[in-house]
């Protein structure tokens, strides 16, 4: 368990210092500006600085884009969550609601629509009460060499939803996420035995993607509908490929109460063998 924990905290430790590297750190690894630009008018620096800018957007795209499409199985930059996250909400609206691995407890499939090095879980919804109600438990196999991404806690609004959750525009879908995600969340990850902290630092939002579901039996309960598009907002979690083995990941969310849907939580246990 030290390696997996030794891993993980690596991989957050990366993330603290891409999110600290500065803008122009970034830009000076693509672009040398020579001194004497800086002697010239104010006008033609400020074009330069903007022509900069632009490439600088450009590069960061390309770059986001070129790692969310090609992860390592030991790294996945911060700056991708918010694209993997939108994946993570492709996946699972692709399959059925029936058996739906977001949803399902007990013996699951947690191979069902997964492909190439990274592999999503799930948390599990219920209502927060007192005495609490038991975690839902799943137990899953997955092949080795697979590193998993999943939610802590995360919400996503769509043109095909009903309010709380409808968002007919681009802008719309931003603002719902994150009158939905509002204030402060309770986060906890446990594997094998080991707590993380610094949950809430990983929050991000993805970019409006579109998503299709079967149009029947789909997780929306929409029948006849087969699409939409949607922005996703949560609290994010990357962890390295797991050792061969029997191991145990807890995932815990609480919205907060200046959320419209304080009362839900996100409370789950799998009981995860990696091998063949």
């Amino acid at each position: 368990m030290q390696r997996v924990r030794q891993e993980v905290m690596y991989v957050k430790r990366q993330n603290n210092e891409g999110r600290q590297r500065s803008l122009i750190e970034i830009i000076n690894l693509h672009l040398t500006i020579p001194e004497t630009s800086m002697n010239r008018s104010t006008n033609t620096w400020g074009k330069s600085r903007a022509i900069v800018g632009l490439i600088a957007g450009l590069i960061l795209t390309c770059a986001q884009t070129t790692l969310a499409q090609n992860p390592t199985p030991g790294s996945l930059p911060p700056q991708t969550y918010g694209a993997w996250g939108a994946k993570w909400w492709q996946w699972a609206f692709s399959l059925p609601a029936t058996d739906n691995p977001t949803v399902a407890t007990g013996d699951i499939d947690c191979t069902a629509g997964q492909q190439g090095h990274v592999y999503f879980l799930a948390g599990f919804f219920s209502l927060v009460a007192e005495p609490p109600p038991p975690p839902g438990e799943r137990m899953c196999t997955i092949p080795p060499g697979k590193a998993l991404f999943f939610p802590i806690l995360n919400v996503e609004c769509s043109n095909v939803e009903a309010d709380p959750f409808y968002g007919g525009t681009k802008e719309e879908r931003q603002a719902c996420v994150e009158g939905l995600l509002a204030g402060e969340a309770e986060l906890a990850v446990i594997i094998d035995g080991e707590s993380f902290t610094d949950l809430a630092q990983d929050r991000a939002q993805s970019r409006d993607f579109k998503f299709k579901m079967p149009a029947e039996d789909n997780l929306l309960g929409l029948p006849g509908v087969t699409g939409g598009k949607s922005v996703t907002d949560g609290y994010w979690f990357f962890v390295p490929p797991l050792p061969v083995g029997e191991h145990t990941i807890e995932i815990f969310g609480k919205f907060g109460p200046d959320s419209p849907l304080f009362g839900f939580q996100t409370d789950v246990i799998y009981h995860l063998t990696v091998g063949n």
